[in-house]
């Protein structure tokens, strides 16, 4: 899996736990969706965390107001991030 993708991952995850950070967790979720649809194309987990990071993206807003929207990012961020280190070592 791609370390890019990780790493946004990660921000995310960081972001959301800390609170502020809104810039960097939307700047993350932009720049994952784009290395999934440059270097993603084919690979199912990858194309399903595509559609959960869009949903992120477009009600971002309202998503992040709120502290257990940003605990739910931030736990499925972690799962993701988990999920992706699994099939890459499993490859």
């Amino acid at each position: 899996m791609n370390e890019k993708i990780l790493k946004n991952l990660e921000q995310i995850a960081k972001a959301a736990k800390t609170g502020p950070g809104e810039k960097d967790a939307l700047e993350a979720i932009r720049s994952a969706r784009e290395t999934i649809k440059t270097s993603g194309a084919g690979i199912e987990a990858l194309q399903e965390l595509d559609r959960e990071l869009s949903v992120w993206q477009s009600k971002f807003s309202v998503i992040w107001s709120e502290p257990l929207g940003r605990q739910g990012i931030a736990k499925h961020a972690t799962y993701w991030e988990e999920k992706l280190r699994s099939l890459r070592s499993a490859q």
